[in-house]
């Protein structure tokens, strides 16, 4: 089913707009600031997040919210509660024992039951778990204030457009063979792109924005021809797709450039099979679309074929000495060994786990010494770290979010193209996570629920204003 237009040229309530720049203020300072990993950030993170909550309240003074706006607020954070309970039961327990050996003191690890919450994070890190918090708010506020699909065909413009910016400025540091940002900012690393640490949140970062940038350039072709589309100032939006595109390949992550790849070739596939459904079609046309599916599959096989040569079969030797913060992605092998480690961990408290931040310390007393002289601060795998830190219960919490509103999206009347195109990259973005890392970093985490809920609601706006 093709777009229709939107009838609303702007915002319809006022919390919208506030909305929409505060959501587009909350990711961009995640990019700019937790690109980097910058110490002080966190708590400032958390602080934005939380004026969620006071536009949620204020939309209701706008538009009737039920009879119990709070309750609903509350009971939508019912994975925060969950997580907040077993964390704070887990500090009737702390695991790690100080031991002193022949005048030398060490740490010993003491499991305990199996089915007893712990906390191994010191009584101190709370960041982690509030700050789940806040993008939980961050998300509902996306479903209950978005009212019009202006201000999420905006937010994601802008959003997409930030990311730009960041591969923009990251090539000319590079052209300019600088160290500083913004006069005074020192680069973290200067090998890639502007405030990341690490190539491989890097890459996640600009694989969703590209993704979602190919997708909104898709919805503006299904709408607009492409002679209206350059008019109005698309060349640029295009000019800067294909700068951030390029960046996933010249950086050492050849994880996100076959995603990219796949994601691609699905989208110019599923574009052409709407095509060929749509009434109006002409010679020139149909061959369009026949190009978009053969070049579509070919994108498809040849990156595949190629990420499995040069990756995933490629001889590895696994006492290859590998920092924990490298320059480049981890090897398989190295990675195939932290997952076995991480799988050790998760097995000694599966129901609850060792408590949120809790893995780098927990890795310590399971990794195989053989292995490496360094320690991991992570598994290089978000659904085994998570495991570990949280348990199967604590897991099966925040991944029913995300899964109940997937299926809801199924139940609608009305689903429109670009919620399926969204959808599909935060697919791709959870496949990265079951053999990467990309929600280690917050800047992609943020990029992800937005992208999701935004997806969803999408095609809710559509639904609702339908029934009514």
């Amino acid at each position: 089913m093709f777009e229709e237009d939107d009838p609303f040229t702007t915002y319809r309530t006022p919390t919208e707009s506030h909305l929409c720049w505060h959501l587009i203020i909350f990711c961009g300072f995640a990019a700019w600031a937790l690109g980097g990993s910058i110490a002080w950030a966190p708590p400032f993170l958390i602080a934005i997040g939380l004026v969620g909550m006071l536009l949620y309240f204020m939309h209701g003074s706008f538009v009737p919210m039920g009879r119990h706006p709070i309750g609903t607020f509350m009971r939508n954070l019912w994975p925060f509660w969950v997580s907040l309970g077993i964390a704070l039961a887990g500090l009737y327990y702390y695991p790690v024992e100080l031991l002193t050996v022949e005048k030398t003191e060490q740490y010993a690890l003491v499991p305990g039951p199996w089915w007893l919450p712990a906390n191994t994070a010191a009584y101190s890190s709370w960041l982690p778990l509030f700050f789940k918090g806040c993008l939980l708010i961050t998300a509902y506020n996306l479903l209950e204030i978005s009212t019009s699909s202006y201000m999420l065909k905006k937010l994601l413009t802008i959003l997409a457009t930030n990311a730009m910016l960041l591969a923009t400025l990251g090539y000319l540091l590079q052209i300019l063979d600088s160290k500083k940002i913004l006069l005074s900012i020192s680069a973290p690393h200067p090998g890639f792109f502007a405030t990341f640490t690490h190539p491989d949140h890097w890459g996640a970062f600009a694989f969703i924005w590209s993704m979602v940038a190919l997708s909104l350039i898709a919805q503006l072709n299904r709408q607009h021809s492409w002679r209206t589309t350059m008019a109005n100032r698309g060349v640029w939006f295009i000019t800067g797709t294909l700068i951030l595109i390029s960046t996933l390949f010249i950086i050492p992550s050849p994880l996100y450039q076959w995603l990219f790849c796949l994601g691609f070739g699905l989208l110019l596939i599923h574009t052409a099979i709407l095509n060929f459904r749509h009434k109006r079609r002409t010679a020139l046309r149909t061959a369009y679309n026949f190009a978009s599916v053969g070049i579509g599959v070919c994108i498809l096989v040849i990156p595949t074929f190629r990420f499995i040569q040069a990756w995933m079969l490629a001889d590895k030797d696994i006492h290859q000495i590998t920092p924990a913060v490298t320059e480049t992605t981890l090897t398989w092998s190295y990675k195939l060994a932290l997952y076995e480690d991480a799988w050790s961990a998760f097995c000694a408290k599966p129901l609850f786990g060792w408590g949120h931040d809790s893995f780098e310390r927990v890795l310590a007393f399971y990794q195989n010494a053989d292995i490496s002289d360094y320690y991991f601060a992570s598994a290089h795998s978000d659904l085994l770290e998570m495991m570990v830190e949280n348990g199967l219960l604590g897991t099966f919490v925040w991944l029913a979010v995300p899964g109940y509103y997937f299926i809801k999206f199924f139940r609608l009347k009305h689903k429109r193209t670009l919620s399926y195109h969204l959808f599909g990259s935060c697919v791709l973005g959870l496949i990265a996570a079951l053999i990467d890392f990309p929600f280690q970093n917050p800047a992609f985490t943020i990029s992800f629920w937005i992208i999701f809920f935004s997806a969803y609601s999408w095609s809710s706006v559509v639904d609702r204003r339908r029934q009514c």
